[in-house]
């Protein structure tokens, strides 16, 4: 690896959530699937390696109706995957923070400081999506407030952005370069959110890839049909043979007897073989 990879790959902070690790190296691979939220799906995802279950969080104006906690019970202990639920109201964060894996800060509400100052309070993981229309300063103040609320455990959500022609965007979903600067900007761990299947065809993977190889600490990746699962298990073939060149561990889905708050984390270390142990 050249040096000046090993300078993008600085350690963060390690965020434990649901039973699988982000951050500190490792190359993490979530989903996201839409309402009416499938536990199918979801264990499906598990299968071809996704390690957590993020719920859609729709658009602006069209927020999804979640599941209830008892349901969002159901749903994580079928599809063995920790939940990571999105929430738009102080009073989201009070209802789910027990069961939820992790919430999410839709980029509609990145600075929403009522609701910043709620989830921060919450002790879960909080994922924070940048809105595409605001600056990377804008993005780091709301993770500060977020900080200043007491979260100690906080991811980073570089979003996909829909304007194709945007200069420096590749296919209209993320700016590599601009995501890569962040990278030394930050303690807190990173993923990369590039969009859909639907939406970027085989373009996704190549994106997904470009993103891990600039630094990245993991991908979110959204599902929209039983095809887009197959697809997402063919890019984890895809990141595997990544992981030798970037020196970076894949993180592998965690035990369904774990969930969700044991930290498994040690498991997701792949030991290596015999034939692959390098010499003195």
């Amino acid at each position: 690896m050249s040096e000046k990879n090993r300078q993008s790959l600085i350690p963060k902070a390690v965020v434990s959530c649901g039973g699988a690790a982000i951050g500190g190296g490792r190359i993490t691979a979530v989903v996201r699937v839409p309402a009416p939220y499938s536990e199918a799906t979801l264990s499906a995802a598990r299968a071809a390696g996704a390690v957590l279950g993020w719920l859609h969080c729709g658009t602006p104006g069209d927020f999804p109706a979640l599941p209830d906690p008892a349901a969002l019970a159901t749903l994580r202990e079928k599809g063995a995957l920790g939940i990571v639920v999105p929430v738009v109201e102080p009073e989201q964060v009070q209802l789910y923070s027990e069961i939820a894996a992790g919430l999410h800060i839709p980029y509609w509400h990145m600075q929403n400081e009522a609701l910043l100052a709620a989830a921060g309070q919450a002790n879960v993981p909080v994922f924070l999506s940048r809105n595409p229309g605001s600056s990377d300063e804008q993005w780091l103040l709301s993770a500060s407030i977020l900080q200043a609320a007491g979260c100690d455990s906080l991811v980073m959500v570089y979003e996909r952005v829909d304007d194709a022609q945007q200069e420096g965007v590749l296919g209209g979903g993320i700016d590599i370069a601009a995501a890569a600067g962040l990278q030394g900007r930050v303690s807190w761990p990173m993923l990369t959110a590039p969009g859909g299947f639907g939406q970027q065809d085989a373009r996704l993977g190549h994106i997904a890839l470009g993103a891990l190889v600039a630094g990245a600490d993991g991908v979110l990746i959204d599902l929209q049909t039983a095809e887009n699962v197959q697809q997402f298990q063919r890019l984890i073939l895809d990141i595997e043979v990544l992981e030798q060149p970037l020196e970076r561990e894949l993180v592998r889905p965690p035990s369904r007897f774990t969930l969700p708050t044991t930290d498994t984390s040690a498991l997701n270390v792949k030991q290596p073989q015999p034939s692959e142990k390098r010499g003195v």
